[in-house]
């Protein structure tokens, strides 16, 4: 399998699995040793996605400094995911100082770095997330 052998992007993919259960059984811890090995190589999505459970993701250790590092690191190379992430900290104060303006501009950027085409390939699960983020800009331009 192309994971075991130190590929980021099947790591990726294969903690996605575990984490969403799909074709394996759902288990959140796997799906993190997967997103760590990922982000460990620098792959965005793996940086992201470890970020992400380091936050929001229930029964799960939170660690906000790495999850706002991994969110950064990720966003950095175009991740729109991490950039959305990113602007939801920052609208709602959570692990940061609330800043509205800081978290319009990571919206901004989340949807000119492809928001809506990983939406589309998700099959439309982030569309409330779009909607959000551009109410939020119209809100706070």
């Amino acid at each position: 399998m192309a994971a075991d052998q130190g590929f980021a992007l099947a790591q990726n993919r294969v903690g996605i699995s575990f984490e969403r259960g799909e074709g394996v059984v759902q288990d959140v811890l796997t799906a993190i040793e997967w997103y760590r090995k990922a982000a460990a190589q620098g792959e965005r999505y793996g940086q992201n996605n470890l970020g992400r459970i380091l936050i929001f993701v229930r029964g799960v250790p939170q660690d906000p400094a790495q999850a706002y590092e991994l969110s950064g690191r990720s966003a950095a190379q175009g991740n729109p995911y991490a950039a959305y992430n990113l602007a939801y900290m920052f609208e709602n104060g959570l692990f940061v100082t609330a800043d509205k303006r800081t978290a319009a501009r990571w919206y901004r950027y989340s949807l000119e770095n492809g928001l809506e085409i990983a939406v589309v390939r998700d099959g439309g699960a982030e569309t409330k997330n779009i909607e959000h983020a551009m109410a939020f800009i119209a809100a706070n331009p």
